[in-house]
């Protein structure tokens, strides 16, 4: 059983819990706090600054403009949608730097 990716666009007050949400970056703005990026205007995508040592690499501000799937839990705070993202395998950028590569296996 899989998760079916829902459009940003399509986000309401009943989605919320995990989902795999795709669209488009309308905004990204690198703060003092983090990240933040937003999906066609309606979800806001965090990844805090504890958490930008796993994106290394990866030049989050420059995602304006990109189609993208993320994996995570969204939230209601104060009337807008928000998920949090704490690793580089929740956001699907599809720049080939959204997946680890495997490790090695036994001999």
């Amino acid at each position: 059983m899989g998760f079916h990716p829902i459009a940003a666009k399509r986000i309401g007050r009943a989605a919320q819990g995990y989902r795999m949400v795709t669209g488009t970056i309308t905004s990204a703005r690198c703060r003092r706090t983090g990240v933040w990026l937003r999906l066609d205007g309606v979800l806001e995508v965090k990844i805090g600054q504890e958490d930008l040592g796993y994106f290394k690499g990866r030049d989050l501000c420059q995602l304006h403009g990109r189609q993208v799937s993320v994996r995570g839990l969204v939230r209601r705070y104060r009337g807008s949608s928000r998920m949090r993202l704490r690793h580089p395998l929740y956001l699907d950028a599809g720049d080939g730097n959204d997946r680890r590569k495997a490790a090695p296996g036994p001999r």
